[in-house]
């Protein structure tokens, strides 16, 4: 775990203190959970890389039948188990 320094308003403070008494658990407890909870439920971002070849033309539920059709074949894997 590494320390790091926040500045908090005065009110927020106040009431963090008061939260942490509340539910017998330390402020930085406290934090770690709120921050915690907030990075799990912010998106993550995808790499640019990803979609940039899309065109359009195939759904994701058509991607198994595609690479079925168009690669398996090619590679002569049809066969195989």
């Amino acid at each position: 775990m590494t320390k790091t320094t926040i500045y908090l308003p005065e009110d927020l403070q106040h009431d963090l203190e008061a939260l942490a008494k509340q539910e017998n658990r330390t402020k930085a407890d406290l934090i770690r959970e709120a921050l915690r909870t907030y990075v799990q439920q912010k998106p993550r971002r995808l790499p640019k890389s990803i979609g940039m070849g899309q065109d359009g033309s195939l759904g994701a539920s058509e991607i198994d039948s595609w690479i079925k059709e168009n690669w398996i074949k090619d590679l002569g894997l049809d066969n195989a188990g």
